[in-house]
């Protein structure tokens, strides 16, 4: 299944039934770690990556 809706202008792919049941598996984990690159994804982009800080507010975000 390769369509797609849109919402409010977003257009949102719909999953294939196959791609759903992995979802749901990874939702019922009891830990789930998710890796993220730093520097310019969860924080501003520095010069020198030593310099980059997660703001409170994706802080927030993160650890819910």
């Amino acid at each position: 299944m390769n369509s797609c809706y849109k919402v409010e202008g977003t257009i949102i792919p719909l999953l294939s039934p196959d791609k759903i049941q992995a979802l749901i598996s990874v939702a019922r984990l009891k830990h789930l770690y998710v890796f993220l690159d730093y520097d310019g994804t969860v924080s501003e982009i520095v010069s020198e990556p030593e310099e980059a800080f997660l703001s409170d507010g994706m802080r927030s975000v993160l650890f819910k």
